[in-house]
């Protein structure tokens, strides 16, 4: 598996890659202000990427990274080496410094996922309450639309009865009309409304 072409396009050799990192690799600028490369290490490393860049990659796709994601790894899996160009010393192969590095910066990348997929959650927590509340007001809307459909007198029997709780003699007493009229208007208010939720 050879590199994206956006990868090594962007890397190029060791010293054009660390020490002219242009303005899409802001971050990479200041790991090399911070970590003086010199020109054998950058060769060193240059040998590296151009012998080993291809298996980092194809490990960290096999290891579950999206294809993009991927190429983002691979890219601070080589800076890392560049800080550290010291574990290219020791007496470990090259692809076991590689993959410990792989390994170090792709559970940090999957730590990094877990934290966003969990303030997903917890925003996708939200939109049902939104949702409910939503509702509600579209509920509410349609009964202020169908209650405006109503004369006063029915109106004023089904508010007090129906959203206020009031009962039918309370309602009577409260509008001064005789218990039957009220449950009459009721009944005809409730067709109205019933008719006007249809809709």
């Amino acid at each position: 598996t050879s590199l994206p072409s956006s990868v090594a396009s962007s890397i190029g050799s060791a010293s054009t890659f660390f020490h002219n990192p242009g303005p899409e690799r802001p971050w990479l600028l200041t790991m090399s202000e911070r970590v003086p490369t010199s020109p054998a290490e950058a060769r060193s490393l240059a040998r590296v990427f151009r012998e080993e860049g291809a298996f980092v990659l194809r490990t960290i796709r096999r290891l579950g990274a999206t294809p993009s994601d991927a190429e983002d790894l691979t890219q601070q899996v080589f800076v890392v080496l560049h800080r550290l160009p010291e574990l290219l010393e020791r007496d470990a192969p090259v692809r076991a410094v590689l993959f410990g590095i792989l390994r170090r910066v792709l559970a940090d990348h999957r730590k990094s996922q877990r934290r966003a997929r969990r303030s997903e959650e917890i925003e996708v927590a939200v939109p049902p309450a939104q949702e409910r509340a939503v509702r509600r007001s579209e509920a509410r809307r349609r009964l202020d639309d169908a209650l405006s459909r109503l004369d006063d007198d029915k109106r004023e029997v089904l508010v007090l009865y129906e959203l206020e709780e009031l009962s039918m003699p309370e309602v009577a007493k409260l509008l001064q009309i005789p218990v039957q009229t009220a449950y009459t208007r009721l009944h005809a208010a409730r067709e109205t409304v019933r008719k006007a939720l249809a809709r």
